[in-house]
């Protein structure tokens, strides 16, 4: 899904005089959203944001039983998650800021990460007990 999107992904606004007049109604943003494009991106976001929070919900357990941490340990082990997260958010905007990118071009870039990181995290889970 995080392929698909990186490559299919435009920016949208209504450019008609009808698709501004139809904007307000229910029934015109469900057909916005229905459509392939939206539908690929918001399961691109349940690919990324599930993982995440399984991730965060089970790391204090498996700090704890699996390596051994002890409860300040793994506190430190969420800090540093805490810390990474904000700074790649901080560094993102800079990257954005910086260089001109559109929105989509972040965007495409940001899928390809989340991609990169499902690979890696599929690549270290093979090492686990």
């Amino acid at each position: 899904h995080a392929a698909y999107a990186a490559r299919y992904m435009l920016e949208s606004c209504p450019n008609s005089r009808q698709e501004k007049e139809e904007e307000g109604s229910y029934s015109f943003g469900l057909r916005k959203i229905c459509t392939p494009g939206p539908l690929c991106l918001l399961f691109t976001e349940f690919c990324a944001v599930i993982p995440f929070m399984v991730f965060t919900s089970n790391i204090g357990y498996v700090t704890q039983v699996n390596y051994g941490l002890s409860a300040i340990g793994t506190s430190f082990c969420m800090l540093s998650w805490a810390v990474i997260d904000a700074v790649g958010v901080i560094g993102t905007q800079c990257l954005q800021s910086t260089t001109g990118l559109s929105i989509p071009q972040i965007s495409r870039m940001m899928m390809v990460t989340f991609g990169l990181t499902g690979i890696l995290s599929v690549f270290l889970g093979s090492f686990s007990e």
